[in-house]
């Protein structure tokens, strides 16, 4: 199997001996190619990129291949102060490439000036990635109906231009197919005249309407796609679904060559890899996303890079079992320890060698690493009092890299913690009687038999008279890998509030309690006036419980839902509510797996305006008066 990587190295002139490193340890497990979006290009450092480029091909003898944006998420190709700057070019973040600019259509003076600019950054590439991914399709439409277009004059017609000058100079296109895939393909009598295929009603990266609210499907205009037997599909999809149905489908489109691309789930590479190689496919791609450069989830980036091509090549192989990392002294666990104390830092299962890294949890970002060669570690008299996080890094024989990590998890303070945490649930906070501590008593201890032992209150959030008050901020948990893959599909889930204001038009929802990563766990939000539940199951599945009316402002709810593998239910203040299958765009908490009273994603922060009294999960069926108590 030919395995490809893709890479956005942002920050690229600060971290370039990082990205040089990335470029290393590609090429030593095994990658042939890496495919680079260098963000904003009008904006990042031309002599850096070309260096980079020319490390990668000329010293590591890597395949380069460049990507950009060509009709949406215009702010990432063009720059955002460039689309802000000239509103009559774009609608939203799709570009018109009708409107004029310095005289000519955009299409002549913006993108092919874009492509022209990239071959030559590139040295004439084999192949050139045009993006197509989650673009809004109602703009596009609205760029269709101002200039007296079609829709797929515009979508395909853009697409097919480029396409074909692309190929007049030899280079092999590549597209992403998230765009081309609808729920429609369950359907018999579909636009795209494919064959229904059931698997299509609940899957992955379906973004043919994008985003669920809109009201144009692209899957109307697939077959306007022309030369499909000269483009290459990058075919995404990052859940686990055991089944991957766009490869057949793609393949029927008659697209040259179809590329799985993965991206950090065990799960999904083992799945997605085996899928495609029982369908004939050839390469595979990685993508790390922001792996490569943010900080809150740097981590993450060696285990996806290391893991996902031995996934490639033996797909057959077993998930191994997450390791558990802990800090001991005398063999006992501990929450807390003294600078200039000597733990034990302990991560099972293990291989030979076991590296750790160790930096304070500000933010729950990377920063400050202090790293560790085996189980043994003095903690600096200076050490920076408060939360800290542990990361466990060893790499087996076969070459997989087993990873674990406990965040926000180990308390240096040169008072020792002797509070314990009450047993029974399996994460819960009473902010009537909580025990929160550090310079703003910013930090809470959790109760409950999860290793999330703390909780840090987040911006302008507080505990005031018995409650937890939300405005702006909340109060969010580090991750561990045991408590991110702990949850059953038995649970329970309390939690009591009240609404002191409801989201606006333009934020719409607020996060009260959600819990996992993307495309797990739960949310329960606030969804204009409606309370919403929202669980996820296995692969795509989910399940939405819904408030049977609107709430009012100024009044206490209790929330509870529970569920197991025949039924969910959720009772709100004693009545049991609606069950309803809704789509609706929401933007999950990708970096912590416990926010309370807010979302948490990078700087996104859908805050509850309001009071939260108590919450808990429970990792087992619940009725509901009990969990009420």
């Amino acid at each position: 199997m030919e395995s490809w990587i893709h890479l956005h190295p942002n920050g690229l002139k600060s971290q370039f001996e990082e990205f040089k490193e990335f470029g290393r340890r590609s090429k030593e497990a095994g990658y042939t190619t890496i495919m680079i979006r260098f963000t904003n290009p009008r904006g990042y450092d031309k002599a850096a990129a070309k260096e980079l480029i020319k490390y990668y091909k000329n010293d590591l003898g890597l395949k380069v291949i460049p990507e950009f944006k060509l009709l949406g998420k215009s702010q990432k190709t063009y720059g955002a102060k460039f689309v802000k700057d000239h509103p009559d070019l774009f609608v939203g973040q799709v570009i018109d490439p009708y409107a004029k600019y310095e005289g000519k259509p955009a299409f002549d003076s913006l993108i092919i000036p874009m492509v022209d600019e990239h071959i030559k950054l590139f040295d004439n590439p084999e192949y050139f990635m045009l993006g197509w991914d989650e673009y809004d399709t109602d703009n596009i439409k609205k760029i269709a109906d101002r200039n007296g277009k079609t829709i797929s004059e515009v979508w395909a017609g853009t697409l097919n231009r480029v396409n074909d000058y692309l190929l007049s100079k030899n280079i092999t296109p590549i597209i992403f197919g998230d765009q081309l895939i609808s729920k429609q393909l369950a359907k018999e009598g579909n636009p795209a005249g494919y064959p229904a295929d059931k698997r299509f009603e609940n899957y992955s990266a379906m973004h043919g309407i994008y985003p669920p609210q809109s009201k144009t499907d692209m899957i109307e205009f697939v077959k306007d796609i022309k030369n499909r037997d000269k483009i290459i599909m990058a075919d995404w999809h990052y859940e686990n679904e055991k089944e991957y149905p766009s490869i057949d489908y793609f393949k029927w489109l008659g697209f040259k060559e179809v590329i799985p691309v993965t991206w950090g789930n065990d799960g999904n590479m083992k799945y997605f890899s085996k899928y495609a190689a029982d369908k004939g496919s050839t390469k595979m791609m990685a993508s790390v996303w922001h792996y490569s450069y943010h900080p809150a989830v740097r981590h993450l980036l060696w285990p996806t890079v290391d893991n996902s091509i031995i996934y490639f090549n033996n797909p057959d192989m077993e998930i191994p079992a997450r390791p558990k990392v802990s800090a001991l002294k005398d063999g006992k666990p501990i929450v807390s320890a003294k600078p200039g104390e000597t733990i034990t830092l302990n991560m099972s299962p293990a291989g030979e060698n076991v590296e750790f890294e160790v930096y304070p949890a500000h933010k729950m970002l990377r920063e400050d690493v202090i790293t560790v060669k085996g189980n043994e570690w003095k903690i600096p008299e200076n050490a920076k009092e408060g939360l800290w996080t542990v990361q466990g890094y060893s790499k087996r024989k076969d070459g997989y890299l087993l990873h674990g990590m406990i965040e926000a998890g180990l308390l240096i303070d040169p008072t020792p913690f002797a509070v314990k945490r009450e047993k029974g649930s399996f994460i819960s906070s009473d902010f009537s009687k909580c025990v929160s501590f550090g310079e703003k008593n910013e930090y809470v201890l959790l109760n409950g038999d999860s290793e999330t032992n703390f909780g840090i209150i987040e911006d302008n959030a507080s505990i005031e008279n018995g409650a937890f008050l939300c405005k702006q901020g909340g109060m969010l948990a580090g991750r561990s890998n045991s408590d991110s893959d702990a949850m059953s599909k038995d649970k329970t889930v309390m939690v009591e509030f009240m609404i002191d204001k409801f989201p606006g038009e333009e934020q719409e929802w607020a996060g009260i309690l959600t819990w996992g990563h993307y495309g797990y766990g739960f949310r329960v939000i606030l969804w204009h006036k409606k309370l919403y539940a929202q669980i996820f199951g296995d692969g795509n599945e989910k399940v939405y419980l819904i408030s049977k009316g609107n709430l009012e402002e100024g009044k206490k709810y209790l929330a509870v839902f529970n569920m197991n593998d025949k039924e969910a239910t959720l009772y709100l203040n004693g009545v049991e509510q609606a069950k309803e299958l809704t789509s609706f765009q929401s933007e999950i908490p990708v970096t912590n797996p416990l926010s309370v009273g807010c979302s948490f994603e990078g700087k996104l922060r859908k805050c509850f305006n309001g009071k939260i009294y108590r919450f808990a999960i429970w990792n087992k069926f619940v009725d509901e008066k009990t969990a009420g108590r």
